[in-house]
């Protein structure tokens, strides 16, 4: 699959967790009560997208399966970088 076919599979699927979150489908608890911020954090990162891909593919990871909360997790993570350039 080319990285630009996964990254939309992976928005799509994002885009439709969070749907499912807001109208109540899928019901927030306390094993994923922060899925909805963390989400709308990673779409928002979609452009790290393509670097973390070819991170991945260069390590053996199967990227085609990998679950949309991983992707979410590794998208919406802080980076040590934002932090630095943020100290006072």
């Amino acid at each position: 699959m080319s990285t630009t076919n996964l990254k939309l599979k992976a928005e799509i699927l994002m885009q439709d967790r969070m749907d499912k979150i807001r109208n109540g489908e899928i019901r927030l608890g306390v094993s994923n009560q922060f899925d909805e911020v963390m989400l709308e954090e990673a779409l928002a990162n979609m452009g790290d997208f393509e670097a973390l891909a070819a991170r991945w593919i260069s390590e053996g990871v199967a990227v085609d399966s990998v679950d949309v909360m991983t992707w979410a997790h590794q998208l919406a993570s802080p980076r040590a970088d934002d932090y630095i350039a943020n100290i006072d």
